[in-house]
């Protein structure tokens, strides 16, 4: 019976050694992917168009960032409405190079006053994998 206990305790100890070493590799494997990712920036991430005549289409370029250490990939831009469209220059953005991200909003129809449209970029940064940017104008 001591022989067993003595050999139940070898085992054990040889089990969590080993278990030790697996959680060793497993958070050397979890710092590998927290860094070896893509992170998407926009930059700036709030457009204000300003005053707006209605039925005035405007447009402006925003820059689109991997701040990561893999390719970004964009897989698609959508608006929050028909009025504002969005595309991007380059859908597969390498570690710290950029694209533009073109925005077009077109006020007509719109009422007098202040008005917000969201665009968002969907894409592989697993942090955020949709980007939102706002858009603005006061319509006059």
């Amino acid at each position: 019976m001591r022989k067993f206990f003595v050999a139940a305790l070898i085992a054990f100890i040889c089990i969590d050694s080993l278990g030790g070493v697996k959680t060793v590799w497993s958070i050397e494997k979890r710092e590998e992917a927290i860094l070896n990712k893509p992170k998407i920036e926009i930059s700036p991430a709030v457009w204000d168009f300003g005053r707006v005549s209605e039925g005035e289409v405007k447009t402006c370029e925003l820059e689109v960032k991997n701040e990561g250490d893999k390719d970004l990939i964009i897989s698609n831009t959508f608006s929050s409405c028909g009025c504002t469209k969005a595309s991007i220059s380059s859908t597969s953005i390498l570690s710290g190079e950029s694209a533009k991200l073109k925005i077009s909003f077109d006020s007509k129809g719109f009422a007098s006053g202040k008005t917000e449209r969201i665009i968002y970029v969907n894409s592989n940064d697993p942090d955020e994998p949709v980007k939102k940017v706002i858009i603005s104008a006061e319509i006059i």
